[in-house]
């Protein structure tokens, strides 16, 4: 089954699915909107749900059966969501369901909303009424017009951070330009749209940049920088490449748009496409799974990585890379997974929490998924030509960031990062480069401590890092945080810090990481795992791994291997195996008091995970102050077999020496006191000081 054709089956199935998520208003039977067509995400989750109806609507090839209408009730159904669409809005004559003085409209996600529903336009254009068009016209002036009197061009590294919606905002200027190049205000279009892009992907740099744009340097647009100099985003507030994807997505509707319109795009929506794109491109594995080196705090696999389709039909027409493995490897992943719920949904089982207790939420994300796939069904039958590609460039990288302390490292065998302003903050990473299913983000690497709050998290002290030939290292400190207590007047506890190494050896194999925690009051700890390596054990991989458990080491489908280097409880390593599914959203902080606002999962979050763990245990314990709560090296390695190594264990002072996969010695070492000091540790002369208290060494 070629492409188009998986796509199109995807999109048939899952329409058929959705009918329950469709309705009719009881007062205008000729609308009808998908999800709860409510303002803001909701009328943004109706119009993504248009757009796969929409391009199915207009398929030569649709089949009925399939997706439980005939091609005219198909159209009709999808003229009339477009219709709730247009008449819902300020310009309209109805009404969003939250009531009738509810209008959607002049919000920062409206442009987005109608950037993501514009291709099931251009699909079933030749439907369209003349009072479709004129109602289509009017919204669409009057969103611009909006964000050209409303919409300020902000950017800043840190806050406000807004790349992506500077981009679609920018994005929808153009597209109406081009669509009614007529208009009043076409020339304020144009202009306030290229600000917003160059201020879009914009980086430091661009400040003294004299490259061309409308008449002017790229200096003279230049309002501030969304993305560090080194293309890392903090977006949401941690080292983001879920919303880097974002950005080259929303270049990816308008570029498609335009080259079936035959006009070329505003040259301003590339401007450093390539560059991210060089970023990206390592990121994702060979089956089009995207690598989050800085985490996720939203349902995984989802949203972000749905968006990474069409990203793979612009790199194919844009730069002429082969994204085919990609794309299809992805493909797999989400024909398995809606395989599994067997009723043509895309998440009715990883999400069924969601699908309880938050229709929206959960109509929101079959919706990403629904509208990604319609936009690659209609270009593969519009475009099918791009997509024939041979260009494969190199993936390897060593990339590093200092505001985000993110480190990365690709080569054949292993992809490795560390990454400190991180989602779930800090984490640590390890995967084989061939197999995408060992990747899972939540406090991976750095042990976790939990105490009597419903919520636990940490709290980064300081951290610092440097790259070394193929891989680098990294230290720092952060403190575990307990809060929602059930205690009055006391609504969150700091009981330990952790003083952590993490070293990715320049062998393409092997990382090694050294922890030392401390409790930093008299405390009750209610769950202490150290290691905390999480390996996840689900539909993705076929809910099967292969353990073998030795005394000191554990080898995962004979893929990857923990060993234990020292630990001073003397502790085994072992797999404790996940029972539900756990990793569910970021829990969102809640006001103090107010544990009735906590969502707990329990079993019911959207991937289950085994731990790999050194020693730890479940049972509640006080812990003295000042007392060592663990202590111990490990080595995981891109291999079946364990990793032979020496160490060093002199008052606060570790040293570990192994030779790596390349044949070179390596010594990593770490002076937990933090005090200046020089040391002779095999040999060799290591310098620490407050800041870099730990070391690498390659002989």
């Amino acid at each position: 089954m070629n492409l188009t054709e998986r796509y199109k089956k995807l999109i048939e199935n899952w329409i058929c699915s959705m009918k329950e998520y469709v309705a009719e208003p009881f007062d205008r039977r000729e609308l009808a909107y998908y999800g709860t067509g409510t303002d803001v995400w909701g009328i943004q989750t109706h119009m993504k749900g248009f757009s796969a109806h929409a391009v199915a609507a207009a398929a030569p090839d649709l089949d009925e059966a399939r997706c439980g209408y005939t091609r005219d009730e198909l159209i009709e159904l999808s003229l009339k969501m477009l219709r709730f669409t247009l008449e819902s809005h300020k310009t309209g004559s109805y009404h969003c369901t939250d009531g009738e003085d509810v209008k959607w409209g002049h919000h920062w996600l409206a442009a987005l909303a109608i950037e993501r529903m514009m291709h099931g336009v251009d699909a079933i254009d030749a439907y369209l009424t003349e009072h479709d068009r004129e109602r289509l016209h009017d919204v669409l002036i009057s969103e611009c017009d909006y964000i050209c009197d409303k919409r300020k061009v902000e950017a800043d590294p840190v806050r406000p951070n807004v790349p992506e919606s500077n981009l679609w905002s920018g994005a929808i200027l153009h597209r109406v330009a081009l669509m009614y190049p007529d208009s009043p205000r076409v020339d304020d279009y144009r202009r306030h749209g290229t600000a917003l892009l160059l201020n879009s992907i914009s980086v430091p740099s661009d400040a003294e940049s004299t490259e061309i744009y409308a008449g002017r340097p790229m200096s003279e647009w230049f309002v501030g920088a969304n993305f560090f100099e080194t293309y890392a985003l903090n977006h949401h507030g941690y080292m983001n490449v879920g919303y880097m994807v974002i950005c080259l997505s929303n270049i990816a509707m308008l570029h498609f748009s335009c080259k079936k319109a035959g006009v070329a795009a505003p040259p301003e929506l590339y401007h450093h496409f390539i560059d991210l794109w060089r970023l990206v491109r390592t990121c994702i594995f060979d089956d089009g799974r995207l690598y989050r080196i800085g985490g996720d705090t939203r349902v995984r696999y989802c949203y972000c990585q749905d968006y990474l389709t069409p990203v793979f039909a612009l790199v194919s027409d844009l730069v002429g890379e082969d994204m085919s493995g990609e794309e299809s490897g992805w493909l797999e992943k989400l024909e398995r997974e809606t395989n599994a719920n067997g009723d043509g949904s895309f998440l009715a089982i990883r999400c069924e929490l969601m699908r309880e207790r938050s229709p929206l939420y959960y109509a929101r994300l079959e919706s990403d998924r629904a509208c990604t796939l319609s936009m690659m069904w209609l270009w593969h039958r519009l475009f099918g030509d791009i997509f024939v590609k041979s260009d494969k460039p190199s993936k390897h990288q060593l990339w590093q960031d200092a505001y985000h302390g993110s480190s990365y490292v690709r080569g054949e065998r292993r992809m490795a990062a560390f990454t400190w302003i991180a989602a779930e903050r800090p984490q640590g990473s390890i995967v084989p480069a061939c197999d995408s299913s060992m990747a899972e983000s939540k406090f991976n690497l750095v042990s976790f401590i939990e105490g009597g709050g419903v919520m636990n998290a940490c709290s980064i002290k300081n951290h610092s890092e440097k790259l070394i030939d193929g891989g680098f290292i990294t230290g720092g400190e952060f403190s575990y945080i307990t809060s929602g207590l059930l205690e009055e007047n006391d609504s969150s506890n700091e009981n330990a810090l952790n003083r952590l190494v993490y070293c990715a050896l320049g062998d393409d194999r092997t990382v090694v990481t050294l922890q030392y925690c401390t409790a930093l009051r008299r405390c009750w700890l209610t769950s202490v795992k150290p290691l905390n390596l999480n390996i996840p054990n689900d539909i993705f991989n076929g809910e099967v791994r292969d353990y073998i458990e030795r005394q000191s080491s554990v080898t995962v489908d004979g893929k990857l291997t923990a060993s234990v280097i020292y630990d001073d409880n003397d502790s085994s390593i072992r797999v404790e195996r996940g029972t539900a599914r756990t990793i569910g959203l970021q829990h969102i902080s809640m006001p103090s008091g107010s544990l009735n606002n906590s969502i707990v999962y329990g079993d019911r979050g959207m991937l289950r995970v085994d731990k790999i763990l050194i020693g730890g245990s479940d049972k509640p314990s006080w812990y003295d102050r000042g007392g060592v709560i663990f202590d111990f090296g490990a080595a995981i390695s891109i291999s079946g077999e364990p990793v032979d190594c020496e160490y060093i264990r002199d008052g606060e002072l570790r040293a570990v020496r192994l030779v790596g996969a390349d044949g070179r010695t390596y010594i990593v070492a770490a002076n937990f006191a933090r005090d200046t000091r020089t040391c002779e540790l095999y040999g060799h002369t290591f310098e620490f000081d407050a800041e870099y208290w730990y070391d690498v060494f390659v002989e």
